[in-house]
């Protein structure tokens, strides 16, 4: 089916981080062939839009070339059991902690998932789900946005500032704004967090 852009809910976009660089490509594959693969939908209820389970970069990257509808399928799911069968379908892409992270909060928080059976639904011990959740907690909103918007790697956040946000929210917040325009590396993120551990406030 075709759906127009307008009538389909993304709600579940910001469960992913981002990498532009990586989309480039596609972008201009979809410019020379068009839109191939259709995105995945589930209706929660008659009443409510469809909800995108999988293809939200092909939404951003169909917007730009004007295109009014993209084509869809569904799938004859609950939401949370067809987001749990699309991330097990891409088991071999590199997750990072910080996507679990958002992922497990999300059939937590909308669906009501326990940590006992979000362990047993991914195959996990319970340790698993109860470090990964954390991280989202714990680590600032302002921060998770510069890994969503892929200007800080989730593996810095993770390892330089998350401890930081938890001594000090406002400087795991100012220092994240202060080296994301810099895409630095992790290892020179971690030099930065070093020295501004070490240093006094001037």
């Amino acid at each position: 089916m075709d759906l127009e852009f307008h009538q389909f809910d993304l709600r579940n976009e910001e469960l992913r981080s981002r990498s532009p660089a990586q989309e480039r490509r596609p972008f201009s594959s979809h410019a020379e062939v068009g839109h191939q693969a259709p995105i995945i939908v589930v209706s929660p209820a008659l009443s409510e839009r469809p909800v995108v389970i999988d293809g939200y970069k092909r939404v951003r990257l169909l917007r730009p070339l004007g295109q009014h509808t993209v084509r869809a399928t569904a799938w004859a799911l609950g939401a949370a059991d067809a987001l749990l069968l699309e991330r097990m379908l891409r088991a071999g892409d590199a997750d990072n902690a910080l996507d679990l992270g958002w992922f497990l909060r999300e059939l937590r928080e909308r669906f009501g998932c326990s940590g006992e059976e979000l362990s047993k639904r991914f195959g996990r011990m319970p340790s698993w789900v109860s470090r990964r959740l954390p991280l989202v907690a714990e680590l600032p909103e302002a921060v998770q946005a510069h890994v969503r918007a892929d200007t800080l790697g989730a593996h810095a956040a993770m390892k330089c500032l998350v401890t930081l946000a938890r001594a000090n929210r406002a400087c795991g917040e100012r220092l994240a704004d202060a080296v994301a325009p810099l895409r630095l590396t992790t290892r020179q993120i971690a030099i930065v967090h070093a020295a501004w551990l070490g240093a006094n406030a001037e």
